[in-house]
Order: C-alpha cells, then sequence, then structure tokens
C-alpha cells in the first residue's frame, strides 16, 4: 500500500513456483531463466495494458483520504459501488420502496389525484426538494406543468429548454450544476430567488414509445437535510443540494414507466367520465324535448345540456 500511495508500485518478482504455471521450473538454468523472463513480460504487458498501477494509486489515494476504521468494508462498499453504477439493476432497498411507491400511484384514477401523488412519491423516493410533472395536451400541443411549488399548472412549450429537448429526444438529462448548463433558463430564478442547482429530467413514453410527458426533479437534498431546513431561503436549498447519483436516475426511468400507465389510465377514466356526462346531457335535451314546453324553457333547457353534450 505505501509503494502504491508514493507511485513506485514495482511488479513482483516470479517465483520458481508461480501460481498461474502450477509446477516448478524444470529444466536446465537457462531454459528456466527463459520461462521467467517471458512470464515477467506477460506481467509487464498486462500492467500498461490494463493500467494497473494508475487504478491502484487511485484506490489507495481515496481510501487515505477517507481514513475508514474498517478499510476492508470501506474498499468492498466502493465495489459494489462501482458495479452498481454499471448495471441498470437496483438494490433490494430501492426495488421494495419503488414497489411500494408505484403501488400507491397505480392505485389513483382521478387524474389531479394521480398527478399529486406522481409528484409525492418522486419526491420522496429521490429526496429532492421539486418535482416538476409535464404533461402533453394534444389538442393545444403545448406541456401542462404540474409542480410540487405551483398551486395552478401552466402551459409551456414542448421546445422550450432542457425539458423541451427531454421531451423531443426522448433522452434522459441529469445536470449536476444547471447554472453550467447553456439550456437553463434562470429567468425563473432571477424571479423568484430560488437557485436550481442539480436536476433530473425522464421522458415519460405511452405504450407506443412516444414522448406524452417529462418528469424532473430538482435539487438532491443531504440525507441529514429536515423538513424544517426545507423552510429557510430558497437559495440556502439549493446551495446545500447535490447532484443526482446514478441510482436516482435508474429509480426514475423505471417510475417514469408506471407514471405512463397511470396516465393513460387516467385518461381513460376522463374519457369516461365524459363520455357519460354527453349521454346525460343528450337524454335529458331529448327529454326535455318531449314534454310540452313553452318556446323559452325549450330555449333554456337546451342550452343548460349544450355544454356536456
Amino acid at each position: 500500500l505505501a509503494q502504491a500511495s508514493r507511485g513506485t508500485l514495482r511488479r513482483p518478482d516470479v517465483p520458481s513456483h508461480h501460481p498461474k504455471i502450477g509446477r516448478r521450473f524444470e529444466g536446465p538454468p537457462a531454459a528456466m531463466s527463459v520461462q521467467v523472463e517471458a512470464e515477467r513480460q506477460a506481467l509487464d504487458k498486462y500492467l500498461q495494458e490494463n493500467q494497473v498501477e494508475a487504478t491502484v494509486q487511485e484506490v489507495i489515494q481515496k481510501l487515505l483520504a477517507a481514513k475508514p476504521d474498517n478499510p476492508r468494508e470501506w474498499l468492498l462498499g466502493k465495489l459494489e459501488e462501482e458495479l452498481s453504477n454499471d448495471s441498470n439493476d437496483l438494490s433490494e432497498t430501492d426495488l421494495h420502496r419503488l414497489f411500494a411507491s408505484t403501488r400507491k400511484i397505480a392505485s389513483e384514477i382521478v387524474p389531479q389525484d394521480a398527478i399529486n401523488s406522481v409528484i409525492r412519491e418522486t419526491i420522496f423516493l429521490l429526496h429532492c426538494d421539486r418535482v416538476s410533472l409535464f404533461v402533453l395536451d394534444k389538442k393545444m400541443n403545448m406541456l401542462r406543468l404540474y409542480a410540487s411549488n405551483l398551486v395552478t399548472p401552466i402551459m409551456v412549450s414542448p421546445s422550450q429548454g432542457i425539458v423541451g429537448s427531454v421531451f423531443n429526444k426522448a433522452e434522459t438529462v441529469t445536470i449536476p450544476d444547471c447554472y453550467k448548463d447553456s439550456r437553463f433558463d434562470t429567468s425563473f430564478d432571477q424571479i423568484t430567488g430560488y437557485v436550481t442547482k442539480s436536476l433530473i429530467a425522464v421522458p415519460i413514453l405511452d405504450f407506443e414509445g412516444t414522448p406524452v410527458g417529462v418528469i424532473q426533479a430538482i435539487n438532491k437534498l443531504p440525507a441529514d437535510f429536515t423538513e424544517e431546513m426545507k423552510g429557510q431561503a430558497a437559495a440556502h436549498v439549493g446551495n446545500s443540494s447535490l447532484p443526482f447519483a446514478r441510482d436516482d436516475e435508474k429509480i426514475l426511468s423505471h417510475l417514469s414507466q408506471h407514471v405512463g400507465i397511470a396516465m393513460r389510465n387516467a385518461q381513460v377514466y376522463r374519457e369516461a367520465i365524459s363520455a357519460s356526462e354527453r349521454a346525460t346531457g343528450l337524454l335529458n335535451t331529448i327529454q326535455s324535448l318531449s314534454q310540452d314546453l313553452g318556446t323559452q324553457s325549450m330555449i333554456l333547457t337546451i342550452t343548460m345540456h349544450a355544454n356536456k353534450i
């Protein structure tokens, strides 16, 4: 370890009984010397091609900087973290949390209740400050923005800013520092005083793979950040935020699939309610026409039910 930390890592001498060979070198000294030299050259080639020395030095430097009480456990934890980042799989704990959240989201069929559930559960899963849900309005060709910090939704262009890029390209975007990204629009922060530091945005796709919305999380909070601390100055929350990790991206990607299903279910429910209201309005209108009403009463009745029809 000391050699690695000083950058003086040397290849070991190859013994006469080497584990890769599995037997003692036999034969005259000249033949043994040739075998040893070949093995040394093979080791040198392996060290250079795979940058073993640089990798070991990097690990040792991180270990010495962290100074953990149990170096073995620390190294194993780092290895698990690296493997997790390279994989698309979630840990068992994250899977349980994700399953519980998707079950709550799926239980809501009323559109607004489903949207509120998506926002609430995303904040819980990612431990972030704010979440926004952008839903495509096909009639207006605009994105309807629902957010944890908005009382009423607003309409935004599907070609605007980072969200527009995510929606049109159907690609996930993770930004550790929004102010260093040219796509970020700072006007909202300038008006409100809020500081948007870290951001992750994931497209929501329908069953045909077509984008129907975007779910966006803002400002990943430290583990010890409490609800009381959220009540402090908006700038403090932003400056205290952390970049979103690879696991956050995986969780939100999985969640977006269930959000797409929940949005479809809510749309079907909305269409069913609208069809029922139209049928009721038409039935009431027909009943009114069949009755012996005066002209003014008939016009008033038709006017009352015209909206539903």
